[in-house]
């Protein structure tokens, strides 16, 4: 909502295709908090919080994790494609998503070894939240227009 309501206040129009960079960005910070209720299920099922991860299980909250992980840059070529004038360089911010292939190999086998130990989800969590912040800063140059 913020980046369409950003858009709106400067450009005084309002178009539905904003949403999909808005909810690529989105989609990964989801993922971040995702990996942090994975890591935290099991106190949290004692403390009897409800999250995802608890409603679940962590082998679902993964599979769910990994949706995010692909919604994010599938909705930002969706974006990109839909514009005019789109030129290859502007898919550089997909080399962001390389290191979440990494994280999600990483999250699997401590998902599968039923990990309660948080230091790896602590990681991966940095990993996931590092690769965010450089996938939003990639798309937010890309499709920053050059006068």
């Amino acid at each position: 909502m913020g980046v369409a309501g950003s858009y709106y206040l400067y450009a005084l129009t309002f178009s539905y295709w904003l949403l999909l960079p808005a909810c690529s960005v989105g989609a990964l910070s989801v993922a971040v908090l995702n990996i942090n209720n994975m890591r935290d299920m099991y106190s949290d099922k004692a403390a009897n919080k409800t999250t995802l991860v608890v409603l679940w299980g962590r082998k679902a909250a993964f599979i769910y994790h990994i949706v995010l992980i692909l919604l994010a840059p599938l909705l930002a070529c969706l974006y990109l494609i839909n514009n005019e004038n789109t030129q290859f360089w502007q898919f550089i911010f997909l080399l962001s998503v390389l290191p979440l292939g990494k994280s999600c190999c990483s999250l699997y086998a401590a998902i599968r070894d039923d990990l309660r130990d948080g230091s790896l989800f602590n990681r991966e969590l940095k990993n996931t939240a590092v690769s965010t912040f450089v996938f939003a800063l990639l798309l937010a140059l890309v499709l920053t227009p050059v006068n």
